[in-house]
C-alpha cells in the first residue's frame, strides 16, 4: 500500500526534537524526490534500498533505536524480513495494518479514528496512556 507521506511528516514533526533522536531509514538519498518532503524531519537518515534484511536490522539495533514503527507493512516481504531480527525492543506497525494479526513481528499496530476505551489490548492508539514496555 502506498505510504500516506504527508501523515507520517506530520506525526514526526509533532515529536519534540530535544526528547528523541529520530532515524528515518528508507529507500533513497533524502534528496530523491519520493523523501524530499522528509529534509529537515529526522535528525538522522538511512538509505537502505542496497541493504539486506539482516544487515539493515543490524545497522538498525546498532542505532539503538528502542521504537520501531514500520509503515511499510506486511505486503513488503523487505519489511517483514528485517522485523523477523527484532532490530528494536518495541516493534509498532502503522499506517493501514491495523486488520493483520501480530504475530512474532510487532508489538502494537498504531491506529488512528478509535477512541482509546475502544481499541483492544493489541492496538495503540494516540492519547493511550500504556506505552508498550
Amino acid at each position: 500500500h502506498p505510504v500516506d507521506r504527508a501523515q507520517l511528516a506530520r506525526l514526526i514533526r509533532r515529536l519534540p526534537r530535544d526528547h528523541f533522536h529520530l532515524f528515518g531509514y528508507g529507500t533513497g538519498l533524502l534528496t530523491a524526490p519520493a523523501n524530499v518532503g522528509f529534509q529537515g524531519d529526522f535528525s538522522s537518515w538511512r538509505d537502505s534500498s542496497d541493504l539486506d534484511p539482516a544487515t539493515l536490522a543490524a545497522i538498525i539495533a546498532g542505532d539503538r533505536v528502542d521504537l520501531l514503527i514500520d509503515v511499510g507493512g506486511y505486503r513488503a516481504s523487505y519489511h517483514c524480513q528485517t522485523l523477523s531480527h527484532r532490530p528494536a525492543p518495541c516493534q509498532v506497525s502503522w499506517l493501514g495494518n491495523a486488520g493483520l494479526p501480530l504475530g512474532p513481528l510487532v508489538d502494537r499496530v498504531l491506529v488512528e479514528g478509535a477512541p482509546p476505551s475502544a481499541t483492544p489490548a493489541n492496538l495503540w492508539a494516540p492519547g493511550r496512556p500504556n506505552l508498550p514496555s
